[in-house]
């Protein structure tokens, strides 16, 4: 936390905007006992309250685990990000949820969590008839080599669902224009003050 003092006594900043917030994050007790203004991207732990913004990513793979089990796979794998990680334990509830919801056991051997590239999977070829994931393709600089992978492990005929987020481009833009630049900041004035701030910062 020591650059946020720095920039604080020096003077050279009048908030933060702190990303990739985990449990018990440093920033977020550091910045609320110098009472000094911020904005989370990423979810705390309820008790504590602070102004934050961030993705459902819990519902994303929830409903990519769903549209898989109506297409009829049932052995669905999914690799997320290590145990204990925030991002990581939301995402992957959401695919607990589907299974459990669709009445469908989970093998262990289906569930791969931890460090790790997309250009090599612990799996033998053709393990799996579907497979979801979150947030790969933006991370890496050779999109094809992760989907070569991604493909190897899933069989013939198989599906591949992600979650991922882009910024549209066409007739859809300014659309995603008037949502960002007036659609967010109203709602966040509805909900209240600290997330008509974010609703603004967006």
């Amino acid at each position: 936390v020591s650059p946020y003092g720095d920039l604080i006594d020096a003077g050279r900043v009048d908030g933060f905007v702190i990303s990739s917030v985990n449990y018990q994050d440093p920033r977020v007790s550091f910045l609320q006992e110098r009472q000094f203004p911020f904005v989370a991207f990423g979810r705390v732990l309820p008790e504590n309250s602070v102004a934050s913004i961030d993705v459902d990513g819990a519902a994303g793979l929830r409903l990519a685990t769903q549209h898989l089990l109506e297409l009829g796979p049932r052995r669905i794998a999914v690799l997320g990000w290590p145990k204990g990680s925030r991002v990581g334990d939301d995402r992957i509830s959401g695919y607990f949820d589907a299974m459990a919801g669709a009445g469908q056991a989970i093998q262990p051997a289906w569930v791969a969590r931890g460090e790790g590239t997309g250009e090599w999977l612990p799996f033998p070829g053709s393990s799996f008839d579907a497979l979801t994931l979150t947030y790969l393709l933006r991370y890496v600089s050779d999109p094809a080599a992760p989907l070569r992978e991604l493909a190897r492990v899933v069989r013939p005929g198989g599906t591949i669902a992600g979650l991922e987020f882009a910024v549209p481009h066409g007739v859809w833009r300014p659309w995603w224009e008037l949502y960002v630049r007036v659609g967010l900041p109203l709602a966040g004035r509805v909900i209240s003050p600290g997330w008509a701030e974010v609703g603004d910062f967006l």
